[in-house]
């Protein structure tokens, strides 16, 4: 092994080591935020359980789901379900996006 593949493949093993710690220790979330339209319509904290159904302006509607901490969309009238089969969300930064209902949930970590 040369050297200069020796200092690659430390620069790889560094860069992949700072990528799972990104992911890993990324913050639990502490808010649900539902926008629709990017106008802010509700918001709940994550460690009480709940279900909201969500309206939208046109009448459509998304029923979110608040449970140990995560949040999902359990049922939504739209007609592809993306946000219906999306994993539940915990940490700081995932989303769950319906781009037929122009509805988007974010977690955050502390209102502003």
């Amino acid at each position: 092994m040369k050297k200069g593949d020796f200092v690659l493949m430390t620069v790889f093993g560094v860069l992949l080591v700072f990528v799972i710690a990104i992911f890993v220790f990324r913050p639990k979330a502490v808010n649900c935020v539902v926008y629709e339209n990017r106008n802010e319509i509700a918001s709940f904290p994550l460690n009480e359980d709940v279900v909201y159904t969500i309206r939208t302006s046109d009448g459509h509607e998304n029923v979110l789901q608040i449970k140990d901490g995560k949040a999902s969309v359990i049922s939504a009238d739209c007609p592809n379900q993306i946000c219906v089969h999306t994993s539940p969300i915990s940490k700081v930064g995932e989303s769950i996006l319906c781009l037929p209902h122009k509805i988007s949930i974010a977690l955050e970590s502390a209102r502003k």
